[in-house]
């Protein structure tokens, strides 16, 4: 299976390099996520004039709280909204990793309930895992939570950071990642400690 960069030399390459591999390999179906990236995706899909199915998945709400508090990040919340709005507008389906994001979906923008469907992220029966042997845990080691995510704003690690004051000693949490928020996210680690 192959992989093409489509936009790596930017995203003015976007539309046209993937209206050509449309054109190219004649897909029946073309899934896309995130709202601008679905956007320029409707636009190479009109663009290729080929007839094709297009979904387009939703990891997560439309929500305020995801935003950086500032300028900035205020206006990428306005313009992924207005992607969004376009997208869900003009694309087939919509599927959505949870109910809560379908409900979402809905009640901001206005879709038929038909057009959005959900399917939950998979989840591995333990019967799929390699069994591997257990340390022993030795009474006066703390205990340890890790948490992994990509550190962003919308996945709230710092409110689990401050969670994590309140919880008794002794616990440690290890945060495993890297994203946008990694340098704050340490700045708060060092002022709460």
């Amino acid at each position: 299976m192959p992989v093409y960069e489509i936009g790596a030399k930017g995203l003015y390459q976007f539309v046209p390099k993937l209206s050509s591999l449309i054109r190219q390999w004649q897909p029946t179906h073309i899934v896309s996520a995130l709202a601008d990236v679905g956007f320029l995706t409707y636009l190479a899909i009109k663009y290729s004039n080929q007839e094709v199915c297009w979904v387009h998945s939703v990891h997560g709400p439309h929500d305020i709280i995801t935003v950086k508090p500032n300028f900035m990040g205020r206006l990428r919340f306005k313009l992924d909204n207005f992607f969004a709005a376009m997208v869900y507008k003009k694309t087939d389906k919509i599927i959505a990793v949870s109910n809560g994001v379908r409900k979402d979906i809905l009640k901001k923008f206005n879709c038929s309930e038909t057009k959005v469907i959900t399917i939950y992220n998979p989840v591995l029966h333990k019967s799929h895992f390699i069994p591997k042997a257990t340390p022993p845990i030795h009474s006066n080691s703390p205990k340890k939570i890790i948490a992994l995510g990509r550190l962003t704003r919308q996945k709230g690690f710092d409110i689990l950071i401050q969670a994590m004051q309140k919880v008794p000693q002794p616990w440690h949490l290890e945060i495993w990642g890297d994203g946008e928020e990694k340098e704050n996210l340490q700045r708060l680690i060092d002022v709460l400690d």
